[in-house]
C-alpha cells in the first residue's frame, strides 16, 4: 500500500558475453572496448552514503497527532554498482544492451537503538534494458525494446523485521513494426506488456496476501510517429491504449486513512479494492532545435481511465471496503496531458534544462494519481576536469480512489564529479527529499488527508555521499 516510488535499471546478460572470451581489437578509456562489432563500456562506482532517514520515517513530523511518532534512523551505507552497457551499430541493425547491479551494506553505529538496519541490506536488486532496431535503411523494419529489474524501497514501519524494504519486480517488453515512407516521416506500430510484481516486509504482512502484496499485468497497443518537416525539427504523437488486470482485487487493509483519536489507530475499513482498468492516451506536439543554443519540446494531449467495478463481484469490497473504488479518471482537467522541456546552453560544456510534466497513472494502492512534476538542472564543466550538478524538482499527486489524498515531494541535489584520469573519477554531493500531505494544485482536488490521516507515509531525509568511478 505504501508502494509508490519505483524505479527500472538495466543490466548485461546473454548473447553479449560470448564476446568476452576473445581477445579485444582495440581499448581505449574515452571509446571502450572493441570485442569485434561489438563496443562494450565498463564501469564501476563505489563509495559511501549517508542518510539521515534510511527507513523514511516521519519522526516527529506533525507532533500534534497522538501516538504516531516514529524514531528517525541516521546510518552511513556502502554503496557497490557496476554497470555494462554494449552497443552493436550496423547498417542493419542497431543493439543496445545496458546492465546494473546496486549492492547495499547498512552499517550499524548504534547498535542499542532498537532498529536492526542490516534489514535494508540489498544484494539482489539489478536491472536490464535492451533495445534492438532492425532493417533501418528499409521502408519496413522492427524494433524491440525490453526493460526489467529488481528494485527496493524502505519500509519505515519495518525496523525490527528480518527484511526491512518494499521489493518491486519488474519486466516491460515493447514491439513495433517501423513504416519510413520516406526520409523524413517514421511510423511505428505495435504494442506493449508489463508486468509489476510487489513485494512488502513481514510487517505489512497479512493472512491473505503474506509478503506477497499484489502482481499486475498491463498490456495494450501502441503507436508512434515522427515527422521530420526541418533539420533539427520534427512533429511527433502518440496514441496507446492498455488493459490492467491484478492478481487480487481486494487486498486486506494495513490500516492508513483515518486515524482514530481514542486508540492512536488508523483505519481504512477491513479492506482496500483494487479494481481492473482499462484507458488510452494521446500526445501531439514538437520537439527540435530553436536556435544554435536553445532547444524545446512541447506536446498536448488527453486521456482516460476507466475502472472495472465489476471485478470486484463476488468479494468482500462491496461491503467492507470503505468506497471510491467506482471512481473513473474522465474529467478535462485530470486526464490532459502537458509536456514541455527547454534546453538552453549559453557556453560549450553549460547546460540549463527547466521541464514541466502533467500525467496521470494507476496506482497500486488506490485507483490512479492525477501528478503535475517540473524541474530545473544545471551541468557544467569546469577547468576541464570538474563537472558541476545541481537540481530542483517538485511532484504533486492526487490520488484518487478508495484511499484519497494529496502527497508533495520536493527535492533537490548537488552532485560534483572530478576527472582524475581519463578511467577514473571521485564523485561527491549531497541531496534532500521530503513527501509531505499536500492541499489541492491549481483547484484539481482529491480530498483532504492533511489532518494526520497519513502521517506515516510523511518524511524527510537528507544525504551525502563520496565514491569513486573506475570507466572504459
Amino acid at each position: 500500500m505504501l508502494i509508490e516510488r519505483m524505479r527500472v535499471g538495466a543490466v548485461l546478460i546473454g548473447g553479449v558475453a560470448v564476446y568476452l572470451v576473445r581477445p579485444a581489437i582495440a581499448a581505449d578509456p574515452d571509446g571502450g572496448v572493441k570485442l569485434g562489432p561489438v563496443t562494450v563500456h565498463p564501469s564501476v562506482t563505489t563509495g559511501i552514503e549517508y542518510r539521515s532517514n534510511v527507513y523514511l520515517s516521519a519522526g516527529d513530523y506533525d507532533p500534534d497527532v497522538p501516538g504516531v511518532e516514529e524514531t528517525v534512523v541516521s546510518a552511513p551505507i556502502w554503496t557497490l554498482h557496476p554497470s555494462l552497457l554494449a552497443e552493436l551499430d550496423n547498417r542493419w541493425l542497431e543493439l543496445g544492451i545496458q546492465g546494473d547491479y546496486y549492492a547495499k551494506k547498512f552499517i550499524d553505529t548504534k547498535p542499542n537503538d532498537g532498529a536492526n538496519i542490516t534489514n535494508l541490506d540489498r544484494f539482489s536488486d539489478f536491472g536490464l534494458g535492451v533495445s534492438l532496431v532492425g532493417l533501418r535503411d528499409r521502408l519496413v523494419g522492427f524494433k524491440v525494446s525490453n526493460t526489467s529489474g529488481i528494485d527496493s524501497t524502505p519500509a519505515s514501519v519495518a525496523k525490527s523485521e528480518a527484511d526491512g524494504s518494499f521489493v518491486h519486480t519488474s519486466n516491460d517488453l515493447e514491439g513495433l513494426i517501423s513504416v519510413r515512407p520516406g526520409s523524413a516521416l517514421d511510423l511505428d506500430v505495435g504494442g506493449r506488456v508489463a508486468y509489476d510484481q510487489y513485494d512488502v516486509p513481514g510487517a505489512l504482512a497479512n493472512s491473505t496476501t503474506n509478503e506477497n502484496y499484489n502482481d499486475r499485468i498491463a498490456y495494450g497497443p501502441s503507436m508512434y510517429a515522427t515527422w521530420r518537416f526541418l533539420p533539427k525539427t520534427a512533429f511527433v504523437g502518440a496514441v496507446s491504449g492498455v488493459w490492467t488486470r491484478w492478481d487480487r482485487n481486494v487486498i486486506e487493509s494495513l490500516g492508513l486513512a483515518e486515524l482514530d483519536v481514542n486508540t492512536s489507530a488508523i483505519q481504512v475499513g477491513e479492506f482496500i479494492a483494487k479494481p481492473d482498468s482499462a484507458g488510452w492516451r494521446t500526445r501531439w506536439g514538437l520537439r527540435g532545435q530553436v536556435t544554435s543554443k536553445i532547444g524545446v519540446g512541447a506536446e498536448l494531449g488527453y486521456g482516460q481511465l476507466y475502472y472495472d467495478e465489476a471485478s470486484l463481484v463476488g468479494s468482500n469490497a462491496a461491503n467492507d471496503a470503505g468506497g471510491g473504488y467506482e471512481t473513473d479518471l474522465t474529467s478535462f482537467g485530470e486526464g490532459l496531458l502537458v509536456s514541455a522541456q527547454v534546453v538552453y546552453t549559453p557556453l560549450r560544456g553549460h547546460t540549463l534544462t527547466l521541464g514541466y510534466l502533467k500525467d496521470f497513472q494507476d496506482a497500486t494502492f488506490t485507483n490512479y494519481s492525477a501528478y503535475n512534476f517540473g524541474f530545473v538542472r544545471y551541468e557544467g564543466r569546469f577547468i576541464q576536469k570538474l563537472t558541476t550538478t545541481l537540481e530542483a524538482s517538485y511532484r504533486h499527486d492526487a490520488y484518487v480512489g478508495e484511499v484519497t489524498r494529496n502527497d508533495e515531494t520536493p527535492k533537490a541535489r548537488l552532485q560534483l564529479t572530478y576527472d582524475v584520469l581519463k578511467f577514473l573519477a571521485v564523485t561527491g554531493g549531497g541531496a534532500w527529499s521530503q513527501r509531505a500531505c499536500a492541499g489541492p494544485f491549481f483547484g484539481v482536488s482529491s480530498g483532504d488527508a492533511c489532518l494526520g490521516a497519513f502521517h506515516s507515509i510523511q518524511y524527510d531525509d537528507f544525504s551525502a555521499n563520496l565514491g569513486v568511478t573506475f570507466s572504459y
